[in-house]
């Protein structure tokens, strides 16, 4: 089982930019949180590290990053948790929970996807004629509903669930080929 809370219930990047521009500071990096968000933000950890290192012309020790993130996690915890929507470059969205649709073809293949927020179709809704790019299942399967538990799978529902639908992807679709996307998610 999978949580996403990055953007979706934690507003996490004040947390985690707050978290880098104080670990950066004892190595010569004096940037505020708003400075961090600026240089950094929407950037792989991978590539920010990069950039922090051509900032200060030599490498960050070994133990930085998982130093880092240790204080991330720990300040991740105790984050309030709110509604938020993401403000990282080229992932425009909207605060609150998503719920990702799926609408397949003719032939049973995935044709269109979309992420929406509540209000969206109720699960197993056929498409709209009036918005026809709404999907007529939802994708995922809720198992807590206001913090209770609504479902209970077990490991072989879950693989179940995966193998289906993956199988409404067509078959090129899953070869490791460089390419353009062949199905992009939407946001409402």
């Amino acid at each position: 089982m999978i949580f996403d809370c990055d953007g979706v219930l934690v507003d996490s990047e004040p947390i985690a930019n707050a978290s880098f521009s104080t670990a950066l500071k004892p190595h010569g990096i004096d940037w505020n949180v708003e400075e961090t968000m600026r240089r950094l933000m929407g950037r792989s950890l991978k590539s920010a590290v990069e950039i922090c290192e051509a900032e200060i012309g030599r490498k960050l020790p070994d133990d930085f990053v998982d130093k880092m993130q240790a204080v991330t996690y720990r300040n991740f915890r105790d984050a309030p948790l709110r509604p938020v929507a993401k403000t990282s470059v080229g992932k425009a969205t909207v605060g609150g929970r998503k719920i990702a649709w799926r609408r397949l073809d003719d032939e049973g293949y995935a044709a269109a996807e979309l992420l929406t927020t509540p209000g969206a179709p109720p699960p197993g809704a056929p498409p709209s004629p009036a918005s026809p790019d709404q999907p007529g299942r939802p994708l995922q399967v809720r198992v807590i509903d206001g913090g209770a538990v609504v479902h209970r799978p077990t490991l072989d529902d879950i693989r179940k669930h995966h193998l289906a639908v993956r199988a409404e992807l067509r078959p090129e679709w899953l070869l490791p080929d460089a390419g353009p996307p062949a199905l992009i998610a939407r946001s409402d």
